[in-house]
């Protein structure tokens, strides 16, 4: 016989007694859940249905929505529930598939400021650096830094 021990479940030791407060911790994390639920499910609604709003811009807007929805999703649902309940732990399935949540999120998050400085270098630098592609002329540019300085 082999001594071997399995985890099946968590102890969450953060939600130590909280007492009626846990009421109110309830109450706000459900407003604000909801709150973000409506919000984004709103402006996405109203870039689906404007044909005027389907534009790069409002693509991107509507993405983030989209992701802003699953990380909530992802986090406070579970939380909420652990702050009623009276046993603080979770089983190892449902935690590691909130870490898996998370950083799914999280991944997702990252790369869209790095489209908002690619596509502001594109348009702010790159016709400077090479101004015959764009149909600018080089006296052109020298003037009108001149001018500003």
């Amino acid at each position: 016989m082999e001594n071997s021990t399995e985890i099946v479940s968590f102890v969450l030791a953060m939600y130590g007694n909280m007492g009626q407060l846990k009421y109110l911790y309830f109450t706000l994390a459900l407003l604000f859940y909801v709150s973000v639920i409506l919000a984004n499910t709103v402006l996405i609604i109203i870039i689906y249905l404007d044909r005027n709003l389907h534009e790069p811009m409002y693509l991107f807007l509507f993405s983030l929505f989209v992701n802003e929805i699953y990380g909530s999703t992802s986090m406070l649902p579970c939380l909420m529930v652990h702050i009623l309940s009276e046993a603080h732990d979770i089983s190892a399935f449902y935690c590691f598939l909130q870490i898996f949540n998370i950083h799914s999120y999280r991944f997702k998050s990252v790369p869209y400021p790095l489209c908002v400085a690619l596509s502001m270098y594109v348009v702010t630098i790159q016709p400077l650096l090479n101004p015959v592609m764009y149909g600018l002329k080089l006296s052109k540019i020298r003037h009108a830094w001149n001018r500003g300085h």
